[in-house]
């Protein structure tokens, strides 16, 4: 074929400006795209980002300028680039083979590809200016902005957890190496002398002198040495000097895979005290594992323990060897030195071989062979034989053996913690298996080890099966209670034992907690908010290392809320670190003390100060006036007030207060709202923007991770990448937060789904081709009924060897109003190695459950399912098992404070079920204890069993409280706190009676509390008992009180009896006047099954008269859409009428009015105080009740006449029925073979 002769060509003025409009377009196109891509997480500009990180005051606001331009500008050329680009690919495409055109084609799509090589280049460039910018300004002035702060996701991020000499040690020895140990592996490239300094103090007016020395990295610590090994030349710290060590957020973690690369969460800076002694003693082995002569795991955690803190960065592999009985060097995982830098942990990169025989050798330091081999922090080498001197080498190596085993299942594993929650120093006991002889206790991913107010280590004792942990200072799992718009948020403890991390436990961490101040640094009368929570509701103290410090003048009455406390600084104040004590009463007493927060105080002068800002708090999209004081605030002129990045629309401004409008800001988080006056930055106030959702931020779903069965379910199960699944598991995931159950859907092109994939090799998601049917799905309840995650079988069960691929798509929502859709698809695969798992235990869902009311009521219900599990955790179905469940009431003789619905006989037996399920009902108050629930799979030893707590008031955790909302109580001390809604009516005359309504009264009868006439208090009366009954005026969401004599307008509030004793936060207001009404205080029953109606209902109360045209028994129904009672309908019937006593029926209502409803009799213009009654759907029949409520016919009712799991039995004289006892008993129909001459091998 011929060619065309390549020609030069001349390149016009024009095709220049062509070419190099091209090469802009992508430019800016790529830029683009990756700015929107990175920028899609904060606010759209980075700017929130940034802003929070340089602390640069005024100057965001002409930053945020300019990148709005750069972004419509951006936006404008990248649609011109996509136009070149598209314009290459037209020329391409209609060349019809012109070689010309081609070539045309190919140079603009090749300048393309120049134009992207450019534009990573320089994307990379400008990361990396921008981050040195971030690290160089960071700590500043600002207090302008932060996002997701309170309370935001409370596991921490990337930290120092340890730290050598310890924060204000004293004596320390002037050849001791300076450490830090962080909680992932550290970047080296990203330490420096700037980034990891060590300097002498000196005051005033800060620290200074930096201190040459030599910085190394090894995993996860980094050491500063100035002392060259071993036994060589000194550069000494001074005596009795202090020194003062930063690490800033410059340093990098190396990320686990699939995770990006994380700079420090925040600043570290701690100070130690030299002595005037040197170190020369030797440092020895105290402990290692794994030992024994045979059975050791071939998975080991390979560990040691010094007798002084040694230098992290000799801890490597380079001193720490592993080798077979061959000799040959087995390759170990990352070396992870222990935060009290007297211990590692490390662990073969892959599976040893078994019944062989292994050594582990750990190198000591020696000037020839080995000078980078192990040493002490004062880089004294090991002494391996422990007999005090140097020897030579290698005798001084350290070496001890093990064989294994065949058992290949060693990860360590908690099963239980307690208690759940606790304070600083408080001690918490974690069980489990394989948990080596040291490693770290993790809280929130905050590391015990010696993070305590004394310097004294944490961890009190450890085995392999235990370990006794004080709560670590500076752990946080977010607010405790509810505070500020901030719902509780339940931390995790676990242990890690460097690269294995076992299951995660709930824990909460109640101390109080600082997050940041603003400004972190400034002169005396500067104002600093301290921001954090748990600081509790009533003012107790701060300080400033040890000078307590005060609230500003201006800000009396206001300067300390839950989540945020104003304080002045005073002259003569020292850089330090901030410390809140709580008070000694309030939401979060006794006098606890919080974390520390360090401060640098300066020689500038104070800036605008604010105190308060009203309200404190919107809705997304939502503008709002808000009310600001303050102090130093000037006239207005040239000011602006900023929420993040904003500015907000200004109506007055004087030198102590501004009106203004918040904008309408889109995304859900906490904003700095700031004052710039005379370009300087006042200290910041937080102003939540809330989605709506009541959680003081976004409530998006995601799904549970789990991979143990010790605490719930696996989830999601099988588990994610494992290559064990069984072929008879279910699938089955468990969520963060309530789900609306009718979008857990699951089957072919539905919110769930699975594919199966290939069946050799790694996964192939390419191969995922072929769906899978499943039958019923079936849900997992949590404490207070809502649905929290699914299980369900596949019709045909898994095929063995084969991968499969799991979706969760963003169809599945939560339950809230409105629903919150998961934020993207949950993907995972798993293989199948088996057919058929057999069972290893069992585990019942949810652990535990509160009931607030009794039968009939709906609410004295809850369901519960029991998992079965096979060895890997991995629900399976459990259809070849008997099942048998109990109730057990804490204490005899009966009344049974429980039962199976409907009074099923006990023990109920399940068969070829693949999950048992049962519903429970409470029929009595458990004051001594939980009540049981408690399931056996029959004549295979493995049961389980959860806790009922009937109770109206009893709670395990904040999700226990959600009666009158979430978040509206707190669960404090085992109880929730009383909460109150309403008051009907709220006004009346003297002796009048009165409905509360509320939550978490409790049973015993207390206090209603009215304002009197001279200020003070009085206690409410009594509605008369002859008519009302002594104990139906008090009772767990009502109150029926009578308005006392000398009671005037003003608050209204109750008080429960002690114990538990409590009172609602907020009063209600009730108004003393002279209408009369006529009083209700007792409706029996005051509940009815749907199915029962009409029925009849007896009224008692006050004042109602004889009945006259107009006067009626109203039934008001709950509307959930408006939260509002309406009128459902009046009772058809009246059997009686006296002034104390109506007897009145209640007619049929539609379905979609059954549930809460209020009863009230109106006597012409003038109605009584509501009464609770509920109705109930479905029939009400339990076991032997009659279920004929139309015995006029010849046939039984349906079984909706009987309550859920019985049928109406037509044999049993139309009474409800377990179907299960229903069944015929097994019985011999025929037999064969009969008669004579019968072959001999026939039966």
């Amino acid at each position: 074929m011929a060619t065309l002769p390549n020609f030069p060509t001349k390149i016009s003025k024009h095709q220049k400006a062509f070419w190099l409009g091209i090469s802009l377009g992508i430019f800016v196109l790529v830029g683009f795209v990756l700015s929107q891509s990175v920028l899609a997480q904060s606010d759209g500009l980075g700017l929130n980002e940034f802003g929070n990180e340089t602390n640069l005051g005024t100057e965001v606001n002409l930053i945020g300028l300019i990148a709005r331009i750069i972004n419509i500008i951006l936006g404008f050329l990248g649609v011109v680039a996509i136009g070149l680009i598209l314009y290459a690919g037209w020329i391409w495409m209609t060349s019809r083979g012109d070689a010309q055109k081609i070539a045309k084609a190919k140079k603009i799509m090749a300048g393309g590809v120049i134009g992207l090589a450019i534009v990573l280049s320089a994307f990379a460039i400008a990361s990396f200016i921008i981050r040195q910018l971030l690290d160089a300004t960071g700590g500043g002035n600002g207090g302008n902005g932060w996002g997701g702060g309170l309370p935001g996701n409370t596991e921490r991020g990337f930290n120092v957890v340890g730290v050598d000499p310890k924060n204000n040690k004293t004596n320390v020895t002037l050849c001791r190496a300076v450490q830090a140990v962080f909680n992932y592996d550290v970047e080296p490239t990203s330490v420096s002398a700037t980034s990891f300094s060590v300097e002498k103090y000196n005051n005033p007016p800060v620290p200074n002198d930096p201190f040459a020395g030599e910085r190394s990295v090894s995993g996860n610590s980094v050491s500063f040495t100035h002392r060259t090994p071993p036994n060589g030349t000194f550069t000494d710290f001074e005596p009795n000097t202090r020194y003062i060590v930063t690490v800033t957020t410059a340093v990098e973690n190396i990320p686990p895979p699939g995770q990006l690369v994380k700079n420090l969460e925040k600043q570290k800076r701690w100070s130690f005290t030299t002595g005037t002694e040197q170190d020369d003693g030797l440092p020895i082995v105290e402990q290692v594992s794994p030992t024994g002569t045979s059975g050791v795991c071939r998975n080991p955690a390979i560990q040691a323990i010094f007798d002084e803190e040694m230098l992290a960065s000799r801890l490597n592999h380079q001193n720490i060897v592993l080798t077979d009985d061959d000799g040959n060097i087995i390759p170990l995982k990352s070396v992870s030195v222990g935060s009290d830098f007297k211990s590692f942990t490390v662990y073969p990169q892959a599976l040893l071989a078994s019944d062989t025989t292994f050594t582990v050798t750990l190198k000591t330091a020696e000037n020839t062979n080995n000078p980078e081999g192990i040493t002490d922090a004062c880089v004294n080498p090991l002494d391996g034989d422990g007999n005090g001197t140097t020897n030579p080498w290698p005798d001084d190596n350290y070496s001890w053996t093990f064989t294994t085993g065949d058992n290949v299942n060693c990860l360590p594993e908690l099963t239980s913690a307690v208690p759940t929650q606790g304070d600083y120093g408080e001690a918490i006991t974690l069980t489990g298996y394989n948990l080596g002889i040291t490693g770290e206790v993790s809280f929130n991913n905050w590391w015990a080890d010696s993070n305590s107010f004394n310097g004294s280590n944490n961890i009190v004792s450890w085995d392999p099966t235990e370990i006794v942990v004080r709560t670590p200072v500076g752990a946080t799992t977010g607010p405790w209670y509810f505070q500020d718009g901030h719902r509780p948020i339940t931390g995790k403890v676990w242990v890690q034992l460097a690269t294995e991390i076992t299951n995660k436990l709930d824990f909460t961490v109640t101390s109080p907690y600082i997050i940041r101040t603003s400004p972190s640094s400034g002169g005396p009368g500067q104002y600093v908010t301290i921001i954090g929570w748990n600081f509790g509701d009533q003012p107790g103290e701060v300080f400033l290392g040890s000078e307590e410090v005060f609230a500003p003048q201006a800000c009396a009455g206001v300067w300390w809320r839950d989540t945020r406390i104003i304080v002045e600084i005073p002259p003569g104040a020292a850089s330090g670190d901030f410390q809140v004590i709580t008070a000694g009463s309030g939401s979060n007493s006794p006098n606890k003390p919080s974390s520390f927060e360090p401060f640098t105080v300066t020689t500038d002068l104070p800036g605008p100060g604010l105190c308060s800002i009203l309200p404190d708090n919107t809705l997304i999209n939502t503008s709002i006036p808000v009310a600001l004081t303050g102090d130093r605030l000037g006239d207005g002129s040239g000011s602006q007030l900023i929420f993040g990045t904003t500015q907000a629309n200004i109506t007055d401004w004087t030198d102590t207060g501004i009106n203004a409008t918040s904008p309408a800001l889109s995304v859900a988080d906490t904003y700095a709202v700031f004052a710039v006056v005379n370009s300087r930055t006042s200290n910041a106030l937080p102003f939540l923007v809330d989605d709506g959702s009541g959680g003081g931020g976004s409530t998006i779903p995601e799904v549970y991770i789990y991979e143990g069965c010790s605490n719930g379910r696996q989830s999601p199960s099988p588990f994610m990448d494992s290559e064990n699944a069984c072929g008879n598991a279910a699938l089955s995931a468990r969520f963060t937060i309530a789900m609306d159950a009718g979008t857990l859907v699951i089957g072919s092109g539905r919110n769930i789904y699975v594919q199966r994939c290939n069946n050799s090799g790694p996964f192939n998601p390419i191969a995922c081709d072929s769906d899978v049917s499943f039958g019923l799905i079936n849900y997992i309840y949590d404490s207070q009924d809502n649905v929290r995650g699914f299980w369900a079988f596949p019709s045909s069960g898994f095929d063995r060897n084969y991968w499969y691929q799991a979706t969760i798509t963003t169809g599945v929502t939560s339950a809230a109003n409105p629903p919150v859709p998961m934020a993207n698809n949950f993907v995972w695969h798993f293989k199948v190695a088996s057919d058929v798992c057999p069972i290893n235990n069992v585990v019942i869902d949810p652990s535990y459950v509160t009931i607030r009311e009794l039968s009939p009521s709906s609410g004295s219900r809850r369901n519960f399912s029991a998992a079965p599990t096979a060895l890997n955790c991995n629900s399976v179905d459990g259809s070849d098992y008997t099942w048998r469940w109990t109730t057990a009431s804490p204490s005899d003789p009966p009344p049974k404070r429980i039962r199976l619905l409907g009074g099923i006989p006990e023990p109920f037996e399940q068969t070829g079920v693949q999950t048992p399920a049962v519903t429970v009902e409470a029929m009595d108050w458990t004051d001594n204890g939980p009540a049981k629930v408690n399931i056996e799979a029959y004549r295979e030893n493995k049961s389980d069993s959860a806790d009922v707590y009937v109770s109206p008031i009893t709670c395990v955790e904040f999700d226990d409280c959600n009666l009158c909302g979430v978040g509206i109580s707190r669960c404090v001390a085992g109880v929730c706190e009383p909460v109150l809604t309403e008051v009907q009516e709220d006004n009346g005359a003297v002796g009048n009676w009165v409905t509360i309504r509320g939550c978490y009264f409790g049973n015993a009868q207390g206090r209603v509390i009215y304002t009197s006439e001279d200020g003070s208090t009085v206690d409410g009366a009594w509605p008369d008992p002859a008519i009302c009954g002594a104990n139906d005026v008090w009772q767990n969401r009502q109150i029926i009180s009578e308005v006392p004599e000398s009671a005037a307008t003003g608050d209204l509030t109750i008080e429960r009896p002690t114990p538990p004793g409590g009172s609602p936060q907020t009063p209600l207001t009730f108004t003393v006047n002279n209408i009369n009404r006529p009083g209700l205080c007792k409706v029996t029953p005051d509940s009815h099954y749907e199915a029962d109606l009409p029925a009849n209902i007896t009224i008692s109360g006050n004042g109602f008269g004889g009945q006259r045209p107009g006067d009626n028994v109203n039934y008001y129904w709950y509307d959930d859409t408006t939260g509002n009672y309406v009128y459902n309908t009046s009772a058809t019937n009246y059997s009686r009428w006296t002034d104390k006593l109506v007897i009145a029926t209640t007619p049929a209502v539609p379905p979609s009015r059954i549930g809460d409803n209020r009863v009230t009799i109106n006597k012409g213009v003038l109605e009584t105080n509501p009464y609770n009654y509920e109705l109930i759907a479905g029939g009400g029949g339990g076991v032997g009740e009659s279920c004929d409520l139309t015995p006029e016919t010849l046939m039984c009712d349906d079984d909706d006449s009987c309550l859920d799991g019985l049928i109406c039995s037509a044999d049993d004289g139309c009474t409800c029925q377990p179907e299960s006892i229903l069944e015929e008993e097994p019985r011999v129909v025929t037999v064969e073979p009969t008669g004579g001459n019968i072959c001999r091998n026939t039966i």
